[in-house]
């Protein structure tokens, strides 16, 4: 049966279309500033609160920010965890301009008002500059999310018997997963004999397809999301950890946080990633192989150079261990985002070296 022919919207579903996504700007929980702003202020008022901190996303608590600062004065502090109009799905969630020009004028005045603004990223930050920086002025500082030594016990960890690929994540946006395949599909073909000896451990959602795609079914363990404990039981014990992220500029400043707990297992990683902050990283620390171009050449270099690494040491077990890179742990993060709170509070000024 041949497909119809979609049917234009018609004009009153193109209106009701810019009214829902109106009502959704400049996030789906926009419609909480009319409860939280009264709440917000009625703490104020009776703790004795001396600065505003706003974390997001979603990107309303912002503006709620935004809000408190213009009706207290009190000093305020902005913490991005992920971009907002730099976002790379910004454009599809907002998919008209005026509503886009809607959502960057709150996100300027956020950025005009705040005392400090701290993005989870280097390179988020300088997208800030970039954009506002005339108009701010140098109040961008990154506070990286890092990870937690004492959340990462290597009790249990869990000792393969198979040459083992572990990635933990979901399945979506432009990312290289192709060239991970293809790489992982010649390899297999190189060597017939590892077939039944490699296993790729997925702990997420959204990769069946692939498996099918590629004949890789038998070779694809999908364990589904589980609790961090048990994806941190996974990770410790690994021949190779798997990063991969957007491709292109888009995923440049992009830094998940399971790249600092992969670095901090002391286990080989594969990152497939545009160039920018976590190649960066992962080289800087020596954490392991960076492809910054889908190149399954190089995919099934790395796989068979682990696997000979591997056959070689079969069956010894590998000792987990919580390799302690102090720049990313939590506790250090959290005693510099203490420092740019001391800061806004005693609205010194110019820049707080970190």
């Amino acid at each position: 049966m041949a497909q119809s022919a979609r049917v234009p919207a018609s004009p009153l579903g193109k209106l009701k279309r810019y009214v829902r996504i109106l009502l959704s700007t400049p996030d789906k929980d926009v419609g909480w500033i009319p409860t939280a702003l009264p709440k917000a202020l009625s703490i104020i008022r009776n703790e004795n609160i001396n600065c505003v901190y706003c974390v997001t996303p979603p990107h309303s608590a912002q503006f709620i920010g935004y809000l408190v600062k213009r009706i207290t004065g009190l000093p305020l502090v902005v913490d991005f965890r992920d971009p907002w109009s730099q976002n790379h799905g910004f454009e599809t969630q907002q998919p008209f301009p005026s509503l886009r020009r809607v959502s960057e004028a709150m996100e300027r005045a956020v950025h005009r008002r705040a005392d400090v603004v701290i993005a989870s990223t280097v390179l988020m930050g300088e997208g800030f500059r970039s954009k506002y920086g005339n108009e701010v002025g140098d109040k961008y500082y990154p506070i990286l999310n890092g990870y937690d030594p004492e959340d990462m016990s290597t009790d249990d960890s869990i000792a393969y018997d198979k040459f083992t690929v572990v990635y933990g994540g979901g399945v979506y946006g432009h990312r290289n997963w192709d060239a991970f395949f293809e790489g992982l599909k010649r390899f297999l073909a190189s060597k017939p004999s590892a077939r039944k000896q490699v296993q790729f451990v997925f702990l997420g959602r959204g990769l069946g397809t692939y498996a099918r795609n590629w004949g890789l079914e038998d070779v694809v363990v999908d364990k589904g999301y589980l609790s961090q404990r048990d994806v941190y039981r996974h990770m410790f014990q690994a021949d190779i950890l798997l990063l991969i992220l957007w491709s292109g500029p888009d995923g440049a400043a992009i830094v998940p946080a399971k790249s600092y707990e992969y670095l901090a297992t002391g286990r080989p990683i594969l990152a497939l990633v545009p160039e920018g902050e976590v190649a960066g990283c992962i080289r800087g620390n020596n954490g392991g192989e960076v492809l910054t171009q889908p190149d399954p050449t190089a995919v099934e270099s790395f796989l068979a150079d682990k696997y000979a690494e591997w056959e070689k040491r079969c069956p010894e077990r590998i000792e987990p261990r919580v390799v302690h890179i102090e720049k990313f742990t939590r506790r250090h993060q959290t005693s510099q985002l203490a420092k740019l709170l001391d800061h806004a509070v005693g609205k010194n000024r110019g820049r707080l070296e970190l």
